[in-house]
């Protein structure tokens, strides 16, 4: 089993630790997005070795390019917006420095292998028998547990639609003033105005979009 997969079936507390591990610098939503080929890179290496790095890292952006394309044609808005943005930070941040990118994916690949041993470890050595003196989860308590969990999820999942939702409307305003001054140096000089129309139905979508996020 793939170690992303083996991680999610973990206890909560091992969860929010393996939460902790992500940040903007490596989106947790990358690892998940790409995990069977982020498992398949020899990333210590890479943080070793520039020439390597700088070869992982463009094969990094071209998988994000094949997932975007099967976002795209599952006309999934949300995760296409979302690895744009991955993508965009990623240049901006990495292209340059590409070891930089692989030392950081490669601890958080041995720390999530170094979670997976300790919840292991304190499995085997965590049932009644070994604690007889441990106190007993009941079943209301799993409940609540699981309660606060949903919430949780619920909250981030509100969080990053509304994150979503103020950045599509950044890009909106911003492409709106930009049509708009082009279209009217347009009829000003008397150019062509197709290109205009093709800006004007984009806008048009990116509105469309904006209606389904905040509904």
């Amino acid at each position: 089993m793939a170690q992303w997969n083996q991680l999610q079936q973990l206890d909560t507390r091992y969860l929010e630790q393996l939460h902790q591990l992500y940040s903007d610098s490596f989106p947790m939503e990358l690892r998940q997005f790409l995990a069977p080929w982020i498992e398949s890179q020899d990333w210590a290496f890479a943080a070793s070795k520039e020439s390597h790095a700088t070869l992982v890292f463009h094969n990094l952006l071209g998988e994000i390019d094949q997932q975007y394309s099967r976002f795209l044609q599952e006309s999934n808005v949300l995760y296409q917006h979302n690895l744009r943005r991955i993508k965009q930070f990623l240049q901006s941040r990495y292209l340059e420095k590409p070891m930089e990118i692989a030392r950081i994916v490669a601890r958080c690949l041995w720390e999530e292998g170094r979670l997976l041993q300790t919840a292991a470890a304190a499995a085997q050595q965590g049932g009644p028998a070994s604690h007889p003196t441990a106190a007993v989860v009941t079943e209301k308590q799993q409940m609540l547990e699981q309660h606060l969990q949903d919430v949780r999820k619920k909250v981030q999942d509100l969080e990053q639609k509304m994150k979503v939702v103020e950045n599509l409307q950044d890009d909106f305003d911003f492409n709106y003033k930009t049509l708009k001054s082009q279209s009217d140096l347009s009829e000003l000089n008397g150019n062509n105005q197709s290109v205009t129309r093709q800006k004007m139905q984009q806008l048009e979508q990116m509105l469309t979009a904006l209606d389904q996020l905040r509904r």
